[in-house]
């Protein structure tokens, strides 16, 4: 007998048809554009993945060097499928309605949506052009092969980051083939390890709840670090890290960043932070830094640097702007004992590494020489946590 084909059945389906919060859509929007730049010079970077498939709507987008993946229940499909949608245009769109289910019915073959809502008093609809999902970029691909798998909370991860990221260099500074616009994360059988560097300054965090029995480590570009950063939730939510030699994946239930690795090497850190220390002071971090920071108009713009001289229970804080002839000096009280001596060290870089301080007090370390000092919590933080600035002196 000869089968009979439906018409129903050879046509390609290519409707899409579903229901979902403005509120909830506009955040996974936000999200997912985080990395859109203001212009994009290649046309489908204007536009985002959009699925919709067993009662789940998924978003993503590129930039070519990361790509966000993020997804969430619907409230109601009628008919599943995916499309590219003009990302900017539709997260405009979504913001200036209001909180009430909206309503698509996109038509991929024809590459035509149109959006409905009516919140009782204003009814409202646009439409826009999308493109076919075959023209939008492929989801890069770990070798399953060669992958490292690492499990550990988001709270962990977002807390590492946090705490090294702004020591990383703001622009692509590369030295020798070493890489310092980034964030490198050292996976031991002791604990996870996050850190940065700029060169002037190193920021260490550790954390000897995840460990791992065989040493393994990426090297995260610090635009793709601060995405991911901003985009973990500070709660302990589960989160795995898989990375090859070419590729990094943070995934979460509901959201996953995929990003290409830096080519070029990592700075030797760990050498920061086990020089010999001959002056401790322990002061109240909240007080310091706010005498850091009201030094900061009278020094130099083009250094601004501090003077710092310590005596017995005092620190003596001095700075000098050559532009304007004027000076201040502050005296503040800390636990210092040892001989009087003097280090000269760059305002914000100092600034900034106290800010990132928890704790009430701080403990400064330097060496002899007066080449560095070393920021630590007076008091750790927990037992599975370990933390510290290295920052180096400026020339007196």
């Amino acid at each position: 007998m000869q089968e009979v084909k439906r018409g129903r059945d050879t046509k390609k389906h290519t409707d899409m048809k579903f229901v979902v919060s403005a509120s909830v859509l506009l955040r996974h929007l936000t999200d997912v554009s985080k990395i859109m730049s203001a212009k994009v010079n290649m046309s489908m970077l204007n536009y985002a993945a959009l699925t919709v498939r067993d009662q789940m709507l998924t978003l993503r987008y590129t930039d070519t060097m990361l790509t966000i993946v993020t997804r969430f229940p619907l409230e109601a499909i009628e008919e599943e499928g995916e499309v590219c949608v003009p990302l900017r245009l539709l997260m405009e769109s979504v913001k200036e309605t209001p909180n009430v289910p909206l309503h698509f019915d996109i038509d991929a073959e024809q590459k035509t949506a149109k959006v409905i809502f009516d919140d009782g008093l204003r009814q409202g609809n646009w439409s826009f052009t999308v493109e076919r999902i075959e023209e939008y970029y492929e989801l890069p691909e770990l070798d399953e092969g060669r992958a490292t798998q690492v499990e550990m909370t988001t709270d962990i991860a977002e807390e590492g980051l946090d705490k090294t990221l702004f020591c990383a260099a703001s622009s692509n500074a590369n030295t020798n083939q070493i890489n310092v616009s980034t964030v490198h994360i050292e996976f031991t059988p002791e604990g996870v390890w996050f850190a940065a560097t700029d060169l002037f300054r190193v920021g260490r965090y550790e954390n000897t709840k995840v460990r791992q029995e065989t040493r393994s480590s990426v090297t995260l570009p610090s635009k793709a670090a601060q995405v991911i950063s901003a985009l973990l939730p500070s709660t302990a939510e589960a989160l795995q890290i898989s990375f090859d030699d070419r590729i990094v994946l943070f995934s979460t239930p509901s959201i996953q960043v995929y990003s290409l690795l830096s080519d070029n090497r990592f700075p030797e850190v760990e050498q920061f932070f086990k020089q010999s220390i001959s002056h401790e002071v322990v002061v109240n971090a909240r007080l310091l830094l706010d005498s850091v920071r009201q030094l900061a108009p009278f020094s130099t713009p083009s250094t601004m640097n501090a003077r710092y001289a310590f005596s017995n229970s005092a620190i003596e804080l001095e700075a000098y702007s050559e532009t304007y002839e004027a000076s201040a000096k502050q005296v503040i009280a800390c636990e210092y004992s040892g001989g009087t001596f003097t280090i000269m060290l760059s305002i914000p870089l100092l600034s900034e590494s106290l800010s990132k301080m928890s704790s009430q007090e701080v403990k400064l370390q330097f060496d002899e020489y007066g080449r560095f000092v070393l920021i630590r919590p007076a008091q750790p933080e927990s037992e599975e946590v370990d933390y510290a600035i290295y920052v180096s002196a400026m020339l007196q």
